[in-house]
Order: C-alpha cells, then structure tokens, then sequence
C-alpha cells in the first residue's frame, strides 16, 4: 500500500533569520498531530532548523527579499517535508555524500550531517523553477534503531 496523502500543510517564511523563532512554534504545532514521540518530534524539529539555515544562509544567499516555503506532506506511515528556496545559489553538495564525520571546528558541514541522521531519508533537489528544495522524510514505523556511542 502506497503511503499517500492528499493533505498538505505549506507555509512560506521570510528569509530572515530571526524567523526561525516563530519557525519552531508553527512546525512543532503541525508535528504534535503526527503518530510519533516526543523525541521523535525533536529530531525532525532540528532536521527542519537545520534546512532552514540552509535555505537561508546557501540557497538565498541572506537575500532578505526572498522567500523559503515548507511544505508537509502527512501519510499514515510517514510524513514528507519539503524545504525550498529562491535558488540564488545552487545548493551543489549532495547530502548524502556528506563524510560520516566532520571538522567540528570547520565553518559548514555539519548541518547536513544532522539532517541525514536524524531523518529516515534527506536529499536535495532543483523544482522546476530551478531552486533548490531539500526532502527530508521520516517513517513512523521504524524497521531499527539508530545506536549512538558518545
């Protein structure tokens, strides 16, 4: 059974960084709804946190006059999130590409790291427009666990 919802839930945001802090309420409004944990909800919120600057700072470029628009997508079994930008920048690293570990003391990188790993899936894309958009997917009904060692 394909796991497919006609629902979707967009909302476009300023590319301004002090947008973030009304970003978080609005996401974590949407997710409370969704079959998942506490824990769970956090990790997507982060994974999202993190497009977001992605979108903000390499994608628009910090150009206050753009946009960046989330899109949800809820099914039964998983739930879709579409980042986008206004694509002044491609956004050329493939996140899946991303080394398992990263010069924490480096400028970038470590974002990405995150998104993969706090979400089931995450990659990046170009619309049709050609700007870029990040998919980040996650599964409710986990087939294994991650294990972290600190």
């Amino acid at each position: 059974m394909k796991d497919t919802s006609n629902e979707r839930i967009s909302i476009s945001i300023p590319n301004r960084m002090e947008s973030i802090k009304w970003l978080y309420p609005v996401c974590e409004s949407i997710l409370e709804e969704l079959p998942i944990s506490d824990k769970e909800r956090h990790m997507i919120l982060v994974a999202i946190s993190e497009g977001f600057t992605n979108a903000f700072q390499h994608g628009n470029q910090k150009d206050p006059q753009t946009e960046i628009k989330l899109t949800f997508y809820p099914g039964e079994k998983s739930l879709k999130i579409l980042i986008e930008d206004e694509g002044i920048l491609p956004i050329d690293m493939n996140i899946n590409n991303v080394p398992d570990h990263v010069d924490l003391e480096g400028i970038s990188g470590r974002g990405l790291l995150l998104m993969r790993e706090l979400v089931d899936e995450a990659y990046y894309d170009i619309n049709s427009k050609g700007f870029n958009i990040l998919t980040l997917i996650t599964n409710f009904e986990k087939k294994y666990k991650k294990v972290y060692s600190f």
